[in-house]
């Protein structure tokens, strides 16, 4: 089990939100590997976000708890062409995913 942060834009230089997750992988991805979103559900894709891999950008183990280690990543950001576009994507999220979106 790995956490998973990234962050959705609604323009190039404007934010619309924080997503975070818990996600069961394989193995533990490193900086540069990619993770395609489009394969790990069935639920429809947002128009205009087909699902294109999300490269990992950023890793740090953390503790947890007692005793319990915990590896958080951060994906590149997804960067919407709209503010409608953006929403769909963060509902793709916590649907499909059970992600917690801040808006």
């Amino acid at each position: 089990m790995i956490e998973i942060t990234m962050s959705i834009f609604c323009s190039p230089d404007t934010p619309f939100a924080n997503v975070y997750g818990e996600l069961d992988v394989p193995c533990a991805p490193v900086v540069g590997d990619l993770l395609s979103y489009a394969m790990l559900t069935d639920r429809p894709l947002p128009e205009r976000f087909n699902g294109m891999p999300l490269r990992v950008i950023g890793r740090m183990f953390r503790a947890k708890g007692p005793g319990e280690i915990v590896l958080t990543i951060e994906l590149e950001p997804i960067v919407a062409v709209n503010e409608a576009d953006a929403e769909s994507i963060a509902i793709y999220f916590e649907r499909g995913f059970a992600f917690k979106v801040f808006r």
